[in-house]
Formats: structure tokens, sequence, C-alpha cells
């Protein structure tokens, strides 16, 4: 399953560049926080817990030997007695270990991986089931052809399905992506290095430009 977002590119940007900051796998400034340090010592311990219980569970088995109802029993005994007299933040400090140092911020809390603007994670912009736009034919004078990209003052709206641009979604030369149907774009700000920060805004707080010179470009994503 993909969904469509139309890119419009000015003489400054092109496609790729647009939709980059909104990788699954860009980093960005303002990470978002996973687990907080007091909600991770308490899902820690509740997956000890839910360990525990899986052993006792085990242990109620007939069949199994001797040799492997000691195991889960010093398993189990380990764990009960590593729950019973751990502090919090030995507790914390055991469920980090699974952890990318570079997810723990200085407070403790983890970070998502993955950017919490994100959009896709792959997508095709010359896909032959997105040629939604009709255009002039080039090459043959008098001649229509379908394409997924093209400028907007050539682009025949009289003769696209609807008159409309079969998309929700749409990225300006800007840099910002806009959610149509749900009311919210995304801001995405540059600092000199190039780092990335993404802010979520209400529609009604940004302004969209239309330029005629503009080319659009019909994009499937998936994530």
């Amino acid at each position: 399953m993909y969904n469509l977002v139309v890119v419009f590119t000015d003489e400054h940007t092109t496609v790729e560049e647009l939709l980059q900051p909104f990788s699954l796998n860009q980093k960005v400034e303002n990470k978002e926080v996973l687990f907080s340090k007091d909600r991770l010592i308490y899902e820690e311990r509740e997956k000890i817990k839910n360990i525990i219980s899986d052993y006792n569970d085990k242990l109620r088995i007939s069949c199994i030997s001797k040799l492997q109802k000691a195991k889960l029993n010093n398993s189990k005994n380990r764990l009960e007695k590593f729950l019973d007299n751990a502090s919090d933040e030995e507790i914390y400090n055991y469920a980090i270990r699974v952890y990318d140092k570079n997810l723990i911020s200085l407070e403790g809390h983890i970070y998502n991986p993955y950017n919490p603007y994100a959009k896709w994670a792959s997508y095709n912009k010359n896909s032959e089931s997105t040629k939604f736009f009709v255009i002039e034919n080039p090459e043959k004078e008098g001649e229509l052809i379908h394409t997924n990209s093209a400028k907007v003052k050539d682009i025949k709206w009289n003769e696209v399905k609807y008159g409309i641009i079969p998309s929700e979604s749409s990225i300006m030369p800007d840099g910002t992506w806009y959610d149509e149907n749900a009311g919210t774009c995304i801001k995405v700000h540059k600092d000199k290095e190039q780092k990335i920060t993404l802010e979520r805004k209400h529609i009604g707080e940004a302004v969209i430009k239309n330029d005629l010179e503009w080319v659009a470009n019909i994009v499937e994503y998936y994530i």
C-alpha cells in the first residue's frame, strides 16, 4: 500500500532534497522522548515480572526433566532476588543496556531512534501508475501525453481526472509538508550546519504560495 504526495520544485530545489527531511532515518535536532527515565524503570520492572511469570508457567509442565526444572528455578530465583533488592537506579542501568548511548538524554530519558516527523521509508518518483498529469507532447504537436512531472502552467487541467491533483499531501519548495485532509503542516528549519529541526503547525499558521513556474511531481511513498 502506498500514498501519494505532490512535490513542488522550483529552480533551487529537487524532489530528493525536499523529501529527505521526512525520511524515517533522518536525524533531527528536536528528538522525541520515547520513554522518560521513570517510565523506563516501571516498564523494566514489569518486564522482569512477566519473565518470572513465564518461568512459573514452564515449571508447571509435568514433562520437563529435572535438569530443565533446576535451570528454570535458578533463573527464576535469580530474577526474583534482583527484583526484590534492586534500587530504581540499578533497574534503570539494567534497562538501558539495550539502547544506543546516543539515544539517552542527560536526564536519563530514551529518545525515539526514528524521525518523529517521518512520512516515508521509501519512495518512487518515476512510477507509471502516477502519470495523472496531461500535457502537450513536446515532441509531437497536437498530441497529449500523460506524465507525473510537469510545470504547473503546462498541465491541461480540463484533461486531468476531476481536474485536481490526486493527493491530499504536498511539499512546497520552502520544504513545508502539507496534509490538507488533517489540516496540518510540518515546517523544516536548517541551521548554518544544515542540522534539521522539524515543527508541526496548523495550516492556518503557514502561508501557501503558488507559482505557475513550479514543477509538480507526483511521488509514491511507503512507510
